[in-house]
């Protein structure tokens, strides 16, 4: 908790996610959704939606030009609970890969937006032969090459250790004292 309250004064960026805000206390949820400036939900439950969307505000924004449909008036007018309830259902029922994102202090209300799709990389296939072996077989098979690197790294340090021993030439006038 000392970290989000100290983070944007200390210049730390954190990202900060969750399944269902049911997974954290209270006193956390307030506190996250208090210190964050960049907020984005994606589909979220009914109970989500409901502390969400009254902490983005107004959601329903948005909804005069694309949502007509939900209008039950021909002057498009909400009471207050229809606007909640319409920002309720939009929270809940967005799209795959579609967000509400709200900047605090720059966005006077959250926009929508698609998150793009994961890229295709070629598609590659491997052919399976009947050389393949298996680890078991492939270290029983290669056994004599790791005893061998074995012997050499072996000799290698027996080296060194011989030429630690050995005086240097150039240090000599250390004996004229």
């Amino acid at each position: 908790m000392t970290v989000l309250t100290d983070a944007r004064k200390l210049g730390i960026s954190l990202t900060i996610a969750h399944q269902s805000l049911s997974q954290l206390d209270e006193s956390m949820v307030s506190l996250i959704l208090g210190n964050t400036q960049i907020q984005v939900f994606f589909r979220v439950s009914r109970q989500d939606a409901e502390l969400l969307s009254k902490e983005a505000m107004n959601i329903v924004d948005q909804l005069y030009e694309r949502d007509t449909h939900l209008m039950q008036e021909p002057e498009q007018k909400f009471t207050l609970s229809e606007m909640w309830e319409v920002a309720f259902h939009n929270l809940s029922r967005l799209q795959a890969r579609e967000a509400y994102v709200m900047v605090k202090g720059i966005m006077d209300h959250p926009e929508r937006m698609r998150t793009l799709d994961n890229p295709t990389g070629p598609q590659m296939t491997f052919p399976f032969d009947e050389s393949y072996l298996s680890l078991p077989d492939m270290k029983a098979k290669h056994a004599h090459v790791r005893q061998e690197l074995e012997k050499r790294i072996e000799s290698f340090n027996r080296e060194e250790e011989l030429d630690d021993t050995e005086a240097p030439d150039d240090l000599e006038f250390f004996d004229s004292e």
